[in-house]
């Protein structure tokens, strides 16, 4: 059996992480026709910043994301 490197990261929201958070909500089915993403991610960001954390998992040159709020 072999051993599958994998690196974790999980820190707090950066603006750069916008698009992947949306991507995450969209696969997730999270994404409503009355909520713009982007303004919900910039209320949270603007409030609560160290309370939105993104983790990372790096596996095999893949990124799963994940994001809490």
């Amino acid at each position: 059996m072999t051993k599958k490197s994998i690196d974790l990261n999980i820190r707090t929201y950066d603006h750069a992480d916008m698009e992947e958070v949306i991507h995450v909500w969209e696969e997730c089915g999270l994404i409503r026709s009355w909520n713009n993403p982007k303004l919900d991610i910039q209320r949270k960001a603007n409030t609560q910043k160290d309370l939105f954390f993104f983790r990372c998992i790096l596996k095999q040159n893949n990124c799963y994301c994940y994001v809490w709020l």
